[in-house]
C-alpha cells in the first residue's frame, strides 16, 4: 500500500532545524527537535544566506506542545523532503544550496529507514529548475521484483530551461536508477528535443522500458513554422537488477516478414 504519494509532501528532520516567523533569516525562529514531521504548504520565495548561498523558502506547519504551529523553513536547513513512504521506508530528495554564478544544483534521491540511508543517487539539474520538484509513483507491474517506480520531476517552466524526469525502481532492498528523460524547448533554441520514458505499467512490453526521443529543428527562416522532425527509441530489458540496453537487430525487426 502506498502512502503520502501525489499529495503535499512533508519533511523528515534528521537533526534540529529552525522554523522562522517570516521568510527571512533575520526573523524570529524556534528550533524543532530531531524527528519532527513538518507539513509543507507551498514554495514561498527564494532567498540568500549571509554566506552567499541561495535557498528556497517554504510555508510549513508542525506540531508543538500538542498544538499546530506555522512558519517558514528553507532548504537545505537540515531537511529532507519526502513525498513517498512505502511500508517503513521514506524516499527523500535533497537539493543542495548553490552560490551566485552556479548553473547546476546537486540533487540526491535516497531511501531512508529509521534515520539510516539504505541507498542513494546524486545527479545535477539546472538551478532554474530546482524550485518545484514533484514525486509521483508508477506501478512496478511488468518489472520483476520491483515494488514500484518513483519518478522525481523538475519543470523549469521557462524557455530554454530543461524539464527533468528521473526514475528509480525500489526492489524492497535496492534503489535502482532507471533511464531518465530530459527535454528542452524554447524560443531561440536551434533544436528542441523531447524525451519520454515508458514503463510496462504505462504501456511498454512486459519486462521492458522504452525511451523515446523526438527532435524538432526549425527550417525556413524566422517567420516559418516549418520544422525538420526526427524520432528514435531506445529499449531496455529489466533483468531483475538493472535496466540493460537492448540492441535492435535486423533479425528481430524483420521477424514477421521472414516467418
Amino acid at each position: 500500500v502506498y502512502t503520502e504519494t501525489g499529495v503535499t509532501p512533508y519533511y523528515v528532520l534528521q537533526d534540529t532545524a529552525e522554523v522562522y516567523a517570516a521568510p527571512d533569516i533575520a526573523a524570529a525562529s524556534v528550533k524543532l527537535t530531531p524527528g519532527t514531521r513538518v507539513s509543507v504548504g507551498r514554495y514561498a520565495t527564494g532567498g540568500k544566506l549571509p554566506d552567499g548561498k541561495y535557498i528556497n523558502w517554504y510555508e510549513v506547519s508542525y506540531m508543538a506542545d500538542d498544538k499546530m504551529a506555522a512558519g517558514y523553513m528553507y532548504t537545505p536547513d537540515l531537511l529532507q523532503n519526502t513525498s513517498l513512504r512505502y511500508k517503513n521506508v521514506d524516499f527523500v530528495y535533497e537539493i543542495a544550496a548553490v552560490t551566485e554564478g552556479d548553473y547546476a544544483a546537486p540533487v540526491t534521491f535516497k531511501a531512508v529507514k529509521n534515520g539510516q540511508t539504505l541507498a542513494s543517487h546524486t545527479f545535477q539539474i539546472a538551478v532554474e529548475a530546482a524550485d518545484d520538484p514533484q514525486v509521483t509513483v508508477i506501478s512496478g507491474d511488468g518489472l520483476d521484483g520491483v515494488a514500484f517506480v518513483a519518478k522525481l520531476a523538475f519543470n523549469g517552466e521557462m524557455c530554454g530551461i530543461p524539464i527533468y524526469e528521473y526514475h528509480f525502481a525500489w526492489t524492497g532492498e535496492v534503489l535502482v536508477k532507471l533511464p531518465e528523460a530530459i527535454s528542452m524547448s524554447g524560443e531561440g533554441i536551434e533544436i528542441s528535443y523531447a524525451e519520454t520514458v515508458i514503463m510496462p505499467a504505462d504501456g511498454a512490453p512486459w519486462g521492458a522500458i522504452v525511451k523515446t526521443v523526438a527532435t524538432y529543428e526549425p527550417i525556413g527562416g524566422e517567420d516559418s513554422y516549418e520544422t525538420k522532425d526526427d524520432f528514435a527509441a531506445q529499449f531496455y530489458r529489466w533483468d531483475g537488477k538493472e535496466a540493460v540496453p537492448v540492441k535492435q537487430t535486423p533479425e528481430i525487426l524483420n521477424y514477421k516478414s521472414e516467418n
